[in-house]
C-alpha cells in the first residue's frame, strides 16, 4: 500500500517494514501439450507471448547511446568506439552522417548507435567523451528481439519429444 498520511494503517492496525521482502512470487505459464501439440494457432499464440516476455526481460539489461562522433571516416569512427569493450554493441554501432540545420553534411561528424550493457553505460559514455564525442543520450531499450525465441524452441522441442 501506498501511504501518505498513515490512516489506512492505523485503522487497519498495520505496520510498516521497512526493508523486508514480504513475498518473493514467480509467473508461470501452463498449457495442455496435446491441445498445443494439436493446434498450430494456439501455440502461434503462446510464441507470441513468449516473443514478448523474453525480449522484454532481456531488454532490462540495455541501454541504447547515441552520440555525435568526430572522424574523417565512418570506418575510423567505428575502430575507435569499438576500442572501448563496453561499446561493441550486439553487433557494432550503427553509424550515419550527421547533416547540419542548414541541410549540408557536418564533414568529420557521425551520429552513432550502439546497444550496451545497463551497468556499463557510464564507462561507454566516458570512453566516447574521450574521443571527443558530443550530444551523448541514452534511452531505455524497450525490447530486444534475439535471432528467435530461446523459451518457444524449448517448448517446440518438448512438444515433438512427448
Amino acid at each position: 500500500d501506498i501511504t501518505e498520511t498513515g490512516t489506512a494503517l492505523k485503522e487497519n492496525r498495520l505496520r510498516i517494514v521497512a526493508g523486508s521482502m514480504i513475498l518473493r512470487s514467480q509467473a508461470c505459464l501452463i498449457g495442455n501439450r496435446r491441445t498445443l501439440a494439436a493446434a498450430p494457432d494456439k501455440r502461434e499464440g503462446v510464441r507470441q507471448l513468449l516473443e514478448v516476455l523474453e525480449a522484454r526481460n532481456r531488454a532490462r539489461t540495455l541501454a541504447q547511446i547515441i552520440a555525435n562522433v568526430p572522424g574523417v571516416d565512418a570506418a575510423a569512427v567505428a575502430a575507435a568506439i569499438t576500442a572501448h569493450p563496453d561499446l561493441r554493441g550486439l553487433q557494432g554501432p550503427t553509424l550515419a552522417n550527421v547533416f547540419s540545420s542548414r541541410g549540408d553534411q557536418a564533414h568529420d561528424w557521425f551520429s552513432a548507435s550502439v546497444i550496451v550493457a545497463a551497468d556499463r553505460m557510464l564507462a561507454a559514455v566516458a570512453h566516447l567523451r574521450s574521443i571527443g564525442s558530443t550530444g551523448i543520450v541514452v534511452l531505455p531499450v524497450q525490447y530486444a528481439f534475439g535471432d528467435r525465441s530461446e523459451s518457444y524452441a524449448r517448448l517446440e522441442a518438448a512438444l515433438l519429444h512427448h
